[in-house]
């Protein structure tokens, strides 16, 4: 995916990377900490290097790096592995990490009042909810906690919901808000949404 590949004929199939790198443009990796770390490392050669660099793909091409050449990254972690909401992700390797500038974005609140803007209770109630989560404290982590949060997505399912009327209130938390939050977890969102 990264550096594309020759095919059975011997002939090079171009990645999107390779042309964005070639020909300037930003190449976007979701989910980076959900990809297999060995694989991550051919990322050291692009990134933090400067413009006058050079790589060479499969093809034998040599190629300059464009000035114009970007690369973001995504993941639902801070790259150091699993975590108790997203238990599959992988640990990025330090060497990758050391070369990528982290920030990190949160929900932007204006997305959801949009969502939901026929259903003011229900926005009202995911804002506090979503505020009560990230100030329980999990597993020494001192940033903000968003295990369990209501995510943009989950916001869209309960607008949808509601506009079709297929799920009653109570089926609609059971669903969104409780799923396999254990008992402890949600008296202490119920004390924070208090």
């Amino acid at each position: 995916d990264i550096l594309g590949f020759n095919n059975a004929n011997g002939v090079y199939v171009p990645s999107n990377f390779y042309r964005c790198y070639k020909y300037g443009d930003i190449i976007f990796l979701d989910e980076l900490d959900n990809s297999s770390p060995s694989s991550t490392i051919v990322l050291n050669s692009f990134i933090g290097n400067d413009e006058d660099s050079y790589y060479t793909f499969p093809n034998g091409d040599r190629v300059k790096r464009h000035s114009n050449f970007r690369i973001l990254a995504a993941g639902n972690t801070r790259g150091n592995g699993r975590t108790e909401s997203h238990n599959t992700r992988k640990k990025i390797d330090e060497a990758v990490m050391q070369r990528l500038t982290p920030v990190e974005i949160d929900y932007d609140n204006r997305i959801e009042e949009k969502i939901l803007v026929d259903y003011p209770g229900w926005y009202n109630f995911a804002i506090n909810f979503r505020n009560a989560i990230k100030e329980i404290k999990i597993g020494g982590w001192d940033g903000p906690n968003y295990n369990g949060t209501l995510t943009t997505r989950d916001i869209e399912a309960i607008r949808r919901y509601k506009t079709d009327d297929s799920f009653s209130d109570e089926k609609i938390i059971e669903y969104e808000v409780i799923e396999n939050k254990d008992v402890d977890y949600l008296n202490q969102i119920i004390e924070e949404m208090e």
